[in-house]
């Protein structure tokens, strides 16, 4: 056994098969590390608390104002810069409010426009000498208008130019934005700007529809729904479908097909 122990370990050993273990210098601590880490359990602990709100009609009965609950009570911090925190709501940024950890929190967002109002929660974490950190926080908002969904669709498509663009989006079977600007339609249909009825030259509107009717007559009932979205409630009396193009659809409304439990009047 001495001589296989020899052989193994060298006979210059210590007479012991096993060593003490030397434990050698400690890690040294990176601060950054550190600091990223109380980072995340910071950004952790805010996605954790409570959200609720409720929104309600302004005094002036056409916005609204936004009441927001955020409890903040078990969130704290181990990060020794100092750190404050904003919220605000999505699209929101001139308004953004600075909250304590902490503590229990009523905000308020007032005078707030329909498209304005947001379910999702922008939450800004701001430290001494480094980089912001934003995140979103989807809430519990009761409250929301039902027509919210149709007054952000009017905000985008919101001028003849950009009602004929979308069309054009509908009716091609395949599409980009590198076609419209390479076509040169990138103004609408692609015809002069200072047309009084743009929809009259570029894009063949005659002939994408009655492949729409042939191959996709679902889009045509689609088409029918975003028309009468937008001639609703128009505002400032503007004008997003020309009555030109309203008259040229009538032609073509007996064709929509019919979805189950549905009709379409001519």
């Amino acid at each position: 056994m001495g001589n296989f122990l020899d052989e193994l370990l060298g006979e210059e050993r210590d007479l012991g098969v096993f060593e003490g273990f030397q434990p050698g210098a400690p890690p040294v601590e990176d601060p950054e590390a550190k600091s990223k880490d109380a980072l995340r359990q910071l950004q952790y602990d805010l996605l954790g608390t409570t959200l609720k709100g409720v929104a309600s009609l302004a005094d002036n009965q056409v916005n609204y104002d936004m009441a927001l609950h955020l409890d903040l009570s078990a969130v704290s911090s181990a990060l020794e810069s100092d750190v404050a925190i904003y919220v605000h709501p999505l699209g929101v940024d001139s308004d953004s409010k600075r909250v304590e950890m902490g503590g229990d929190h009523e905000l308020f967002f007032e005078n707030l426009k329909q498209t304005e109002l947001s379910r999702f929660i922008v939450i800004r974490i701001s430290m001494d000498e480094s980089p912001e950190h934003r995140f979103l926080v989807k809430a519990d908002i009761s409250g929301m208008p039902e027509t919210r969904h149709a007054a952000i669709f009017k905000s985008i498509v919101d001028s003849p130019e950009k009602f004929f663009e979308y069309l054009r989006f509908l009716l091609v079977e395949e599409h980009s934005k590198q076609d419209l600007v390479r076509d040169g339609h990138h103004a609408g249909l692609g015809g002069n700007p200072e047309d009084e009825v743009p929809w009259h030259s570029g894009i063949p509107i005659f002939e994408t529809l009655l492949v729409a009717a042939s191959r996709s007559p679902q889009k045509l009932r689609h088409i029918d729904s975003v028309i009468e979205r937008l001639r609703d409630e128009p505002e400032d009396d503007k004008v997003v479908v020309p009555q030109e193009f309203l008259d040229f659809w009538d032609v073509w409304r007996p064709l929509i097909p019919v979805a189950p439990g549905e009709g379409v009047e001519p």
